[in-house]
């Protein structure tokens, strides 16, 4: 009788926890997106001020949408979900896309903690201000919740080769239109020094590494994740 108690216990925190931390992402995304859609807020390098349609732009805020999408679904999908049924609580689909969502947030995370604030340092500007205001949540505390929620808490099925595959598809077509705007047309301004400065030997290093750290991600959390689902 103690042990089922504890279970029960143990399963209702990780319940909390999962809606606490989701909860979390959903908030703060809408607030932050709304406020800095009419003040603005720093991204990229050189502390370019992005406002209106424009904070649209980096990679940054539109991932940390996805996830919020990805958070908000499961977060209805838990409360709508009866006790008594045997259905699963999350298919398939869903938990590839909560993933792929969670990989591009915090492959989001590695390269703002690895390149973008390392090179403000090495310019001599303060590489924290990339974790200062609201980008504390959409660079540092979105991704850990996303994390947490995902090895620990997220209650799914077995992530398959497929979702890894597709967490590549984010950063490609973001890549591709960024370069576009970039490269050829040439009405955005290299907010991420990605070309550096015209260097594009160091861009074709960087894609590189990008694609391994997007490997090195997915596939962490997926042995993480799929080891907790088989123990449970």
């Amino acid at each position: 009788m103690v042990v089922k108690k504890n279970r029960r216990i143990k399963k209702s925190t990780k319940r909390n926890l999962f809606i606490l931390f989701n909860s979390i992402i959903v908030i703060s995304t809408i607030i932050i997106t709304i406020i800095d859609i009419i003040h603005g807020t720093n991204g990229g390098q050189n502390n370019l001020v992005v406002q209106g349609w424009d904070y649209f732009m980096p990679f940054t805020v539109k991932i940390n949408i996805l996830m919020a999408v990805a958070s908000a679904i499961a977060l209805v999908k838990l409360f709508r979900h009866k006790k008594n049924t045997r259905k699963k609580l999350y298919s398939q689909r869903f938990t590839d896309f909560y993933f792929v969502s969670t990989v591009s947030l915090n492959l989001v995370a590695a390269t703002v903690l690895l390149f973008l604030a390392p090179v403000q340092f090495i310019n001599g500007e303060n590489g924290l201000s990339m974790f200062s205001g609201d980008m504390l949540f959409f660079h540092l505390i979105n991704p850990i919740l996303a994390v947490c929620s995902l090895t620990y808490l997220f209650d799914g099925v077995k992530i398959g080769k497929v979702a890894k595959i597709f967490c590549y598809v984010p950063t490609i077509i973001y890549s591709t239109i960024y370069g576009i705007h970039v490269v050829v047309l040439q009405d955005w301004t290299d907010f991420y020094n990605f070309t550096f400065d015209g260097n594009y030997f160091w861009t074709m290093v960087l894609i590189v590494a990008c694609g391994l750290a997007i490997y090195a991600i997915s596939s962490f959390f997926a042995k993480t994740y799929n080891k907790r689902i088989l123990a449970h």
